[in-house]
């Protein structure tokens, strides 16, 4: 049991601590608050601790409207300010590196480098979230929509053209892939009209890239050379084009 002596002193004890609490507070030693606070977790509970931690998250909120309406410097410096409120500090410095890389991100876009700007896409995923990423992706599939009517007629050249600095962009390889197969399917049937085609190195190459698939069997078939097709070792990865540069033909001549 605690005698009246043994309370007065821990009142005396508390009062001296909330007074330096204050003091902190007031001169701005927000570390030195918060350590304190940790120190002793009865200061958590106090109406000082919840308005500095108010404080905080006013300030956060006023990062994120900077950073809304496009006030980069201002967001950064907002966010610089709360490296010192313990509790957010990580949320702080997770804000000043996507404001700093969205202010990249847009000094990208207005310099049109491409390759650039999908590269820092890729290693921020948080970007996807921006509207001058879907103006980004809408541009692509517009040029992609285009590629595929020379795709559909086998026009791999045509395909590329259409592409361009498109086609080097890990980013959007996926995308890419899927019509420069269109391109490829439909360019081995005409050009084995055109002459005698090496069906084996035909497949190859394609396998290569692609794997074994219904669309490959189904031109293995209509042109009597399924047992040719079957022979072949399939790669089992149908995203072989991954790690491997696309290629300007796929159809061998003999």
């Amino acid at each position: 049991r605690i005698n009246y002596h043994q309370k007065n002193t821990l009142r005396n004890v508390n009062s001296i601590l909330f007074f330096k609490a204050d003091t902190l507070v007031k001169e701005k030693k927000f570390v030195q608050f918060f350590e304190l606070c940790e120190e002793y977790q009865f200061l958590k509970d106090t109406k000082i601790y919840n308005k500095v931690m108010q404080i905080a998250q006013l300030l956060l909120s006023n990062v994120s409207k900077a950073a809304q309406q496009k006030d980069y410097n201002n967001a950064i410096l907002t966010a610089k300010r709360l490296l010192s409120f313990t509790p957010v500090k990580d949320e702080a410095q997770k804000q000043i590196k996507e404001i700093e890389t969205t202010k990249d991100f847009n000094k990208l876009i207005q310099e049109k480098n491409c390759k650039a700007i999908f590269k820092l896409i890729q290693e921020n995923k948080f970007l996807e979230n921006l509207s001058q990423y879907n103006l980004l992706i809408n541009d692509f599939e517009k040029v992609n929509e285009d590629a595929k009517q020379p795709a559909m007629s086998g026009d791999i050249s045509q395909t590329f053209d259409l592409f361009d600095e498109y086609m080097s962009i890990d980013y959007l390889k996926d995308r890419v892939a899927f019509t420069v197969k269109l391109a490829y399917l439909n360019s081995i049937v005409p050009a084995s009209q055109q002459g005698e085609i090496e069906w084996k190195k035909t497949f190859l190459n394609y396998i290569e890239l692609y794997g074994k698939d219904q669309e490959l069997r189904n031109i293995a078939i209509e042109n009597n050379v399924l047992n040719i097709y079957n022979s072949l070792h399939d790669s089992n990865d149908n995203k072989g084009y991954k790690k491997r540069a696309f290629k300007d033909n796929i159809a061998v001549m003999s």
